[in-house]
Formats: structure tokens, C-alpha cells, sequence
């Protein structure tokens, strides 16, 4: 047990910050700063990190001779070295490395650049360098881990991570391990802050994905840490139209199509397949491709609607864009349709799209091929903020080509409508997505930050959707009155946004900044782009909240007593500095104890109780070794600190290995679930998967799964005790494969809330004697006429509240 902690502990995945610091949501910060020169410089409002120079003017490269002479990439390199150390990457020519260089449609060049660390590929840590024409800086954008320290020598294998990886997959899919396929394992650094607000500590990790061989709609990315052998993250990246409950640098590209010999820019290459209800093998049985005009003349709808919409969305591309296919360089777009039996979504799997019967609208087509496109230009990753936008992106160029194609519902009462088209009807509302439980801007309360599809992909999609609708017709939303600049200009800023200006792990705030240059990138070239148009497109973004933080926290932290006034009283207290003389460590029958006192603390300095998500079935628990009284009279509650990281994936969003709370009031003899007394902060999120094959003992009970996402605290209200002697003990169920991280407990107490001894108090200020009830920060003057420095004749209840308060100043 010792040695498999100390693994743990010295790779800990958790680290915690001060709980201020947490609580700081819905925040708009300006998150920008302009220079003399016109140079802006945006910060991520989570980090405060820089993460965006740019500007209208191009961008002084400062202590470097002889640039216009050099090449696109050693400018680029130059502007890195340069400007690098502003985003925190103190060693910019040992850690950047050249990921591709490309030329945009103005004529210049994009160069992205991966971070690293002693050789190994940060996950989003990317830099950006936006070159004009002429060589100049326009931009530069992205973010970093900042300052990373970890081992990078693994103590898990590749072997081991991959036989891991697949073995949850096959378990979280109830698949079978024949039918699926692990890529080959490589090492990341993998730093969770560049994908969300997060407070763990960068880890080593195994990066693969898993796939099924047998074309079911399996495609995971695994990462598993390489120093303890749990799973660190993982992720779907079946990109599909819609979602059924909220519950390596830069991956470029994803798996290519089928290959094919490429046609030239506007001689597209279609082919579409049947599944005739099944599910594999995929793509299916031929129907037609782009020498059929009309595919089956109405036979199969199906696919004739696949087809003709696939055209579309590449005529759509081409004309406005240039873009020659999925991968710009004449893919063939393959389409099966009918897959499964009433399988009511459609996907994009890497490599095509995929159809159940209904589900090829034509939003829903430029959808899900838009999706293949984000692969192969900003790749970003298909969750938390980064997947909303690249979810948005499909909606945004889905709904431009059912806007502009001539077919399918087109009538203005389902203009924005992503779906209309549908057998249910419309899925989401671009331009009200509040209408179906989604937000509208990134302070909405419907703002997701939950661990469901996949950190809130569709729900979240809303707030650009809400911007494009703003920008392409205008309207006056959160304060903000846009111009609408129309559809063509509309889509030429989020083309250059989506291949030239956002990385993997992009958040809203980078699409806040990304929006703004490309704008001024493509101002006064072929698409008619004006000044004015700038700032139609950054009153779009200010109106939906880009540059604010959500106002939905990720770590909840309730005050100690419900009543703001009261003040918390121990009855007991452990912060575990003292040692484990108030714990008793154990096991149900059968099962063995790996629970103890590990360092660091989550919220004391030194220790926190630790019991680990083991690889075997197992039971076990922390539990106080004796009882304490509850007093009557005044409320009672029980509050502790905890970060959990339990097994928790698959399809339906499932718990595998989770704790739990119990309380007894016999000295142990027998137990009870405390969920009834929960009162505030972190709640059970989920309940373990049962029936289990996998032999968890607690299957079937509500509990905490998954990740925490950081440090919370959960208060329970203890006034039903009242009177009676209690212990309580925090509680481990595992199965017998895949491990995770497991459960700290720190600064656990029980307390009583009682009225503070005084609330208010006389002051003389400016003249008059005030009464000041520093709680809420009221005054009250006039309320006694005595002078300065003189005594209050008599208790009195200035306030009127029933209680007396100082007597004399």
C-alpha cells in the first residue's frame, strides 16, 4: 500500500488553490489591454496568462535585426522567441517545435507552433504566428503550461497503458476487446488548466485513441498517467449532431477519408453508402456517387438527400472559401445513411458521416462535414469549451448552407433552427438558444459545467451561436446593439478563424480575440469587409459574454452556517496534522484497507486522508474512531474538504467506482447513507452502474464519481441528531478493473451555527452617532444622542431584533 501512494502522491493529480480564487466566476474581465502603438494584448480570464497579441496595425518585433530578410518560418521563429515568454514559456527556442506553415488567402503565412517539455508534446500548449504578405507580425495566440515540473520517465509502459485503455473502453462500452483497436501509445504532458478552469497539476500521460474495428460508433481518446496507471482523461470523439442527456498538442489530422484520386477545386468526389439498418461493416453497400445525378431518383431519400447535400455543403466551401473537400486537397466526402435501427442522430467518425433514417437534413449534413473540416484545420478537441465551439462551428456552416442552398425548409419562423428538417423537429436555436435549454451567453445560468457530453459540447455550442446569428442579422442582446454584416462576411471571419487563428484547446475567450483579428485580417480584401464590420463583430462577442468567466462554479463551496449572520462553533475538528489518532481505517468483510494519511493537504498544509480507486473489487473506508454528541438547541453540521477522482465513462455517462457517506449512531454497529442530511455544496452526482459484472460492492447507490473538478466542500445537516452520539466514515467502492485516482478528505468538523455574540455597534462619525451592523454594512444615525466618548446609560436593543448589543463605546 505505502509504495502504490507514494506513486500516487508524488505524481499528484490534484493540487489545490485557495478557494477564493475558485469561487471567482462571472467575472467579465476587459480581458484586453491596448498599447500606444495599437498593439492589444488579451488574457485568459481564468489564468490571467496572456494569451493573445494582435492588433490592426502590424506588430513590432523588438530586438531583432534583419527580419524582413528572413524566411516565413525564421520570422515566425524570431516573433516566437520574442513574444513567447509574454504567454509564460521562459525557454521558447528549447521548447517550441514547427507544427505546419501554411499560406492564408491574403498571402501571408500561418505558422503553429507545439509546446513541449524536455522533448515530450504539451496537450493544447500551442502557439500561433499570424505573418502578413509583406512579413509582418499580425498576431500571435495561443496558450502554455506554465512552467511544468514532472518526471518525464514513465513508470507505466506503453503495453500497460494500452491493455488499460482498452479494457475500459470494452467495459465502458460492454464491447468486446476482440472488436476494438488501440493506437499506439505516445507520451504528453498533459495540463487540464489549458482546457478548462482546473487545478490539477500537469501529468505525464499516455496518449492513445480506441476505436471499434468493427465500425460501431466507438472512438475514445484515452490518456492513462504514466506514473500511476490511472485514467487521467478520456473523451468521445464520435462528433454527433445531438446529445441525449446533460450529464498531442494539436491532433492533426484525424483519420483520412477514404482514399481516392483527388479531382480538381470544384469537381467534388460523393459517395454514398447504405447500412440497410445495420451497423457494420461501415460504409455499407454502394447507392451512388457524383457521376449519378439525383443518386436514386427518389427511391432511397435517404440517400438522395445525403448526396445532394454533401454537393452542397462542398459547393458552399468552394465558393466561399476556396476549400477543395474535407482536407482541402479533394477528399471524397462519403455519406452512409440508415444506420441501425431507429438510430434517431448522425455522426462524423473521423473519416465520414454517418445517418440514421431521417437524419439527413441539410443543416444537419453541413453539420457533421463541418466537423471533419475543424479535424484537419484547428483540430480542436471535442470537449469542454474547445468542443462547444467546434460543435458551434458545425452548427454555424450547417446553417449557412440550409440558408443558401435553395431546398429544404427555408421559411423565416425556422431561420436559425438547427434541424428543423428533422422527424422531431428542431434540436437547437441559433438564435435563441435559451428556447431549448441552452445559453445564450457564457453568464447564462444554463451555462454547462458538468461533466456530460463531454464537458457541455452541445449545450454550450449556444453562445456562438447566438454571436453568428448576431453578426449575420443583426439585433440588440445583453446591452449590445449589433449591425448585422450578413451571411458572406459573416462566414469569411469564421473561415479565418477556423484555420488560422484558433488552437486545439481554444476557449470562448480565444474565440473573443480570434473573432476581433480576423476581422481586421480581412478587412478591405475581396469579401468587403469594413472597420465598421469590426465592430459590429466585437459588439457580437461582447453581447454573448466571450471574455467573461462562467458564472456557474465548477467547485462548489457552501458558507459554513446557512445563515450568513452565525458563526460556525467546533464540536469536532481534524485537519489531519496531528496524525491518524482519530481515524480508524477498515474494511468490510472480505475486502482489504488502503485508506491513510498521505501528503500534501488539499485545504491543511500538510496531510489529507487518502483512500485510492483500486484495479480490484474492493470496499473499504476512513471512519472517525469515536463518537460525538450533538447538542439540541442549536443547528448542528457535519462540513469537510474533499477532491474525488473515481472510474466514470462510457456512452450513458456511468459511475463505476465512487464514495459514499454513512453515519451510525451505535458506535459502529450499523450504518446509514448521510445523502438524507446533505444540505449544501457537492452532492452524489451520479449512481454506480449496477447490475455490475465487475463486482463493486456498492453498485446500484448513489454516490461521487468522476472528477471533482478541484477541491469542494460538502455541508450536511446534522439537526435530526440532535441529542444522540454519532461517527462517520467516508467510504470506497471499486470494481475489479481500470484504476483511477481516488478520494482526499481534509478539515472535516462538526459545529454548531449560533447568532455571534454581537452584531452591531456605535460609531461617532461626521457629527452623529450611527449604528453599524457590520454584517450587512447598514447604518442607522441618530439612533442616540449622547456625546463623544460617554457611556450608554442602559443595555437597549437599538436594532429592534430581540437581542441586546454593546452597551457602552
Amino acid at each position: 500500500m505505502k509504495t502504490k501512494l507514494n506513486r500516487i502522491i508524488s505524481a499528484l493529480l490534484i493540487a489545490i488553490i485557495a478557494s477564493a480564487n475558485s469561487s471567482q466566476t462571472g467575472l467579465a474581465v476587459e480581458s484586453s489591454q491596448t498599447g500606444k502603438d495599437g498593439t492589444q494584448v488579451g488574457y485568459n480570464p481564468d489564468t490571467g496568462n496572456v494569451a493573445f497579441i494582435g492588433g490592426g496595425s502590424p506588430i513590432p518585433v523588438p530586438g531583432v535585426t534583419g527580419i524582413s530578410a528572413m524566411s516565413p518560418q525564421d520570422k515566425a521563429f524570431a516573433v516566437a522567441n520574442t513574444y513567447a515568454p509574454q504567454f509564460g514559456l521562459k525557454n521558447p527556442s528549447q521548447d517550441l517545435s514547427l507544427v505546419s506553415e501554411q499560406a492564408d488567402a491574403s498571402g501571408g503565412n500561418v505558422i503553429r507552433y507545439q509546446q513541449t517539455y524536455q522533448g515530450v508534446p504539451v496537450l493544447a500548449g500551442e502557439l500561433i504566428v499570424n505573418m502578413s504578405q509583406n512579413g509582418e507580425l499580425l498576431s500571435i495566440s495561443g496558450e502554455v503550461s506554465q512552467n511544468p515540473t514532472l518526471d518525464i520517465n514513465p513508470a507505466i509502459t506503453a503495453d500497460e497503458a494500452g491493455q488499460t485503455a482498452l479494457t475500459a473502453i470494452a467495459k465502458w462500452y460492454q464491447a468486446d476487446t476482440a472488436a476494438l483497436a488501440v493506437s499506439q501509445p505516445e507520451l504528453r504532458i498533459f495540463d487540464e488548466s489549458l482546457l478548462k478552469s482546473s487545478t490539477r497539476l500537469p501529468e505525464l500521460v499516455w496518449f492513445m485513441r480506441v476505436s471499434a474495428t468493427n465500425n460501431q460508433p466507438i472512438r475514445e481518446t484515452v490518456m492513462v498517467n504514466a506514473q500511476t496507471g490511472g485514467v487521467s482523461l478520456h473523451y468521445s470523439e464520435i462528433d454527433a449532431i445531438g446529445t441525449s442527456a446533460k450529464g498531442a498538442g494539436r491532433v492533426q489530422p484525424q483519420e483520412p477519408g477514404a482514399p481516392s484520386a483527388a479531382g480538381v477545386l470544384g469537381s467534388p468526389l460523393v459517395s454514398t453508402y447504405t447500412m440497410n439498418g445495420g451497423t457494420s461493416p461501415l460504409p455499407g453497400t454502394f447507392v451512388c456517387n457524383q457521376t449519378t445525378p439525383g443518386c436514386t431518383g427518389g427511391s432511397n431519400p435517404d440517400a438522395d438527400q445525403a448526396q445532394q447535400y454533401a454537393l452542397d455543403t462542398y459547393n458552399f466551401y468552394q465558393t466561399h472559401h476556396g476549400r477543395d473537400s474535407i482536407d482541402n486537397a479533394g477528399m471524397t466526402i462519403i455519406s452512409s445513411v440508415q444506420y441501425d435501427v431507429n438510430y434517431s442522430n448522425a455522426f462524423w467518425n473521423g473519416s465520414q458521416m454517418v445517418y440514421g433514417s431521417g437524419f439527413t437534413a441539410d443543416d444537419v449534413v453541413g453539420h457533421e462535414l463541418t466537423h471533419g473540416v475543424t479535424d484537419y484545420t484547428s483540430g480542436l478537441f471535442y470537449l469542454y469549451q474547445s468542443g462547444a465551439i467546434n460543435e458551434s462551428f458545425s452548427d454555424v456552416w450547417g446553417e449557412f448552407i440550409d440558408q443558401t442552398n435553395g431546398r429544404g425548409n427555408d421559411a423565416p419562423s425556422v431561420k436559425w433552427l438547427l434541424g428543423e428538417d428533422l422527424p422531431g423537429g428542431a434540436i437547437r436555436s441559433m438564435s435563441n438558444p435559451p428556447d431549448y435549454g441552452d445559453p445564450d451567453r457564457v453568464g447564462s445560468p444554463n451555462f454547462y459545467t458538468g461533466s456530460g457530453d463531454n464537458g457541455g459540447v452541445h449545450f454550450n455550442s449556444g453562445v456562438n451561436n447566438k454571436a453568428a446569428y448576431l453578426m449575420t442579422d443583426g439585433g440588440t442582446f445583453n446591452g449590445q446593439t449589433v449591425t448585422g454584416i450578413g451571411l458572406t462576411k459573416t462566414a469569411a471571419i469564421y473561415y479565418e478563424v477556423q484555420t488560422n487563428l484558433l488552437g486545439a484547446g481554444a476557449n470562448y475567450t480565444d474565440l473573443y480575440f480570434a473573432l476581433n483579428q480576423a476581422c481586421l485580417n480581412l478587412t478591405g480584401g475581396a469579401d468587403g469587409i469594413t472597420s465598421n464590420d469590426c465592430i459590429q463583430v466585437k459588439n457580437a462577442a461582447l453581447a454573448v459574454e466571450m471574455n467573461v468567466k462562467p458564472s456557474q462554479p465548477f467547485t462548489p463551496n457552501p458558507d459554513f452556517c446557512p445563515t450568513a449572520s452565525n458563526q460556525p462553533v467546533n464540536i469536532f475538528f481534524d485537519n489531519m496534522e496531528s496524525g491518524s489518532a482519530k481515524w480508524a481505517f477498515g474494511a468490510t468483510t472480505g475486502f482489504t484497507s488502503d485508506w491513510g494519511l498521505v501528503s500534501p493537504g488539499i485545504s491543511s498544509p500538510t496531510r489529507s486522508l487518502f483512500g485510492p480507486d483500486e484495479t480490484f473489487a474492493n470496499d473499504s473506508y476512513a471512519a472517525m474512531s469515536t463518537d460525538t454528541a450533538i447538542p439540541t438547541g442549536t443547528p448542528s453540521y457535519l462540513y469537510f474538504n474533499h477532491v474525488f477522482d473515481f472510474e466514470f465513462g462510457g456512452p450513458r455517462n456511468q459511475g463505476f467506482d465512487g464514495g459514499v457517506l454513512e453515519y451510525s449512531t451505535n458506535q459502529g454497529a450499523s450504518w446509514l447513507d448521510a445523502q438524507p442530511l446533505f444540505s449544501a455544496g457537492q452532492n452524489y452526482n451520479t449512481t454506480l452502474y449496477s447490475p455490475s459484472p465487475y463486482g463493486n460492492p456498492l453498485g446500484g447507490r448513489a454516490a461521487f464519481s468522476g472528477t471533482s473538478n478541484g477541491m469542494v466542500a460538502s455541508r450536511y445537516d446534522l439537526t435530526s441528531l440532535a441529542g444522540q452520539s454519532v461517527r462517520f466514515r467516508w467510504r470506497i467502492g471499486s470494481d475489479y478493473n481500470v484504476a483511477w485516482t481516488g478520494w482526499f478528505v481534509d478539515d472535516v468538523r462538526i459545529y454548531r451555527c449560533v447568532p455571534p455574540p454581537w452584531k452591531d455597534i456605535i460609531v461617532y462619525r461626521g457629527g452623529a452617532w450611527l449604528l453599524y451592523d457590520f454584517i450587512t454594512g447598514n447604518n442607522t444615525s441618530g439612533v442616540w444622542t449622547g456625546a463623544p466618548g460617554s457611556c450608554i446609560p442602559a443595555p437597549m436593543d437599538y436594532d429592534g431584533d430581540g437581542t441586546v448589543k454593546f452597551t457602552q463605546l
